[in-house]
């Protein structure tokens, strides 16, 4: 059985028909952990449950039960990295499960998990994430802190989850951080209001990276911003990278008249609306700017680096390129 999306799989793991063995695939480490550690906790009240470092390990927990409790668990996280024999003697487990064990394993690509599953399909559960749109895991991770504060017995007022939202990536480890700090904070509050999150909640230097580099290259932003900090205009660097590297590439499409279903595969991790943003700011700027662009961040990146000029000078010039 296969899931893409986790609020099945959650509904489908139930103490009642549990699967011998299931895969989590998802490419971001943190999130992978964290859907993994959540089942491992589900699992715990059912039987013996151990995390192991080895695949090795893993199966040997499985097959030699427990004294503790008439069943087990093991997990696993780095199925992608097995090798050849470490492959055999999981493919050799997944044909002749334990029936009173299950075995939880993490990936980062489907590749590792497509001939496992031809042998052990009949006992195995796959969660693959791994085409997950950027606005379908935000809107997953807001469930989930909905859910994490209602754990808690406490709400959270949509204003107040729409400005957590805003503030950080869509990283679960960094949101349980601030679910953890609001807790503390409002402990004797049975609601969480946005002037909570305004008062406790960290705004994301990536975020604000981010948002910045998307106001300078597509031109929302007509200002130059006040900016001296190496340490934060280099990976600025990388972000004004990322944008222009989509303009340019965007324009390409546009020039050879691509279609709209094309367009939308070439960028997947787009949010719809950055994708008009996108393509309405490619035929308004040419393909030329973002060339250009993409040389004058090479100067001012190599510029950095070398201390060529005082920092602020070197961005301020690159401003007055870009937002001309």
């Amino acid at each position: 059985m296969k899931f893409q999306k986790l609020d099945l799989l959650e509904k489908n793991f139930q103490p009642s028909h549990l699967s011998s063995i299931y895969v989590v695939i998802c490419p971001q480490d943190g999130e992978r952990k964290k859907i993994l550690e959540g089942l491992l906790e589900k699992l715990q009240s059912l039987c013996d449950a151990k995390k192991c470092l080895t695949i090795q390990d893993a199966i040997a927990h499985l097959e030699g039960g427990s004294l503790f409790s008439g069943k087990v668990a093991s997990y696993f996280d780095g199925l992608d990295q097995l090798v050849k024999g470490e492959m055999e003697l999981l493919a050799r487990y997944a044909r002749s499960p334990n029936p009173n064990a299950y075995l939880l394993l993490g990936s980062t690509s489907v590749k590792s998990t497509t001939d496992l599953y031809k042998i052990g399909k009949k006992e195995m559960v796959i969660l693959d994430l791994s085409k997950e749109k950027p606005w379908e895991e935000k809107d997953r991770h807001a469930k989930w802190v909905v859910a994490s504060f209602s754990k808690a017995k406490k709400r959270i007022s949509p204003q107040a989850l729409a400005t957590l939202m805003q503030r950080l990536p869509s990283d679960r480890l960094l949101l349980q951080q601030e679910i953890d700090k609001l807790l503390c904070f409002c402990a004797d509050k049975e609601e969480i209001s946005q002037k909570d999150v305004e008062a406790i909640s960290s705004i994301s230097h990536e975020m604000n990276l981010f948002h910045l580099a998307r106001e300078l290259v597509w031109g929302q932003r007509k200002t130059t911003p006040n900016l001296s900090d190496v340490s934060f205009l280099i990976p600025l660097v990388s972000q004004l990278r990322s944008q222009m590297e989509i303009g340019l590439k965007m324009g390409a499409l546009l020039r050879r008249k691509a279609s709209q279903e094309e367009i939308s595969k070439s960028f997947p991790r787009l949010f719809p609306k950055a994708l008009i943003e996108a393509q309405e700011g490619s035929l308004r700027k040419g393909e030329a700017y973002f060339r250009n662009g993409l040389l004058d961040l090479f100067e001012l990146e190599f510029g950095l680096k070398t201390s060529l000029a005082r920092p602020e000078v070197l961005f301020t010039r690159f401003c007055a390129k870009c937002l001309q």
